[in-house]
């Protein structure tokens, strides 16, 4: 059994809630049969790709992509998202299960 990727939120979530960090999920992969909520997002911005995470640690702000331990799959607007914010300096990965997002958070701690 391989937990799923909102299990694994769920505890880098808790875990986050502990810290001395300021975080927020970014809930931008919700998926919806509205047209209207879709052509809304897209009015406001709403990028595919985009980090599921932001975390503002002491000294930078980060950006986490949660997945799965196994399975969990990266599409091509995340790697664009995660090697564009890590070429110009923001700390930003893909993490696969709660434990390897927190090892990342804790090297910025």
């Amino acid at each position: 059994d391989c937990p799923s990727e909102d299990l694994e939120s769920a505890l880098f979530v808790e875990w986050l809630r502990t810290q001395p960090v300021l975080f927020s999920h970014l809930p931008l992969g919700q998926f919806t049969r509205s047209w209207k909520v879709l052509a809304r997002n897209k009015k406001l911005g709403v990028t595919k790709g985009c980090p599921d995470y932001v975390v503002v640690c002491p000294k930078t702000v980060l950006f986490v992509e949660m997945k799965r331990k196994k399975g969990g799959r990266v599409s091509p607007e995340q790697e664009i998202w995660i090697k564009t914010l890590t070429r110009v300096g923001i700390p930003a990965k893909v993490c696969c299960g709660a434990e390897a997002a927190i090892v990342f958070v804790k090297e910025h701690l």
